[in-house]
């Protein structure tokens, strides 16, 4: 089994899709015999974030959130011994980022790996 970091980046924003878009990219740890296991993996775990809360709202707006995508896939390796010895935890998320956008169009954007114009929350 080889362990991957899945960049999965989901979405705040206004039902009506005006307005800016709040992104998050939570980085997960994950377990695959392939690249293409443990995309599906981060993609599962993606999906499970994105919630229908009839209590969201953004700027006063009702708003939703939504899972955009696995932005990439990177192969992760211990520091410390090998995996078999110390394995890192399935589904353990490791850091987090957040980025506005303009719009939704752009936030899709940037989750599918393209350029996108954003602005770094932290």
């Amino acid at each position: 089994m080889k362990w991957y970091a899945a960049h999965v980046v989901i979405a705040l924003f206004a039902d009506d899709r005006s307005g800016p878009v709040e992104a998050f990219e939570n980085i997960y740890l994950v377990a695959g015999k392939t690249p293409a296991a443990a995309r599906k993996r981060a993609e599962e775990l993606g999906r499970a974030e994105e919630t229908l809360d009839d209590g969201l709202t953004i700027d006063g707006a009702p708003g939703r959130c939504a899972y955009l995508g696995v932005r990439k896939l990177v192969s992760i390796s211990n520091a410390a011994g090998s995996q078999d010895e110390a394995p890192p935890s399935d589904g353990s998320e490791i850091t987090y980022s957040r980025w506005k956008f303009a719009t939704v169009g752009e936030a899709v954007a940037f989750a599918q790996g393209d350029q996108a114009s954003l602005t770094a929350i932290e």
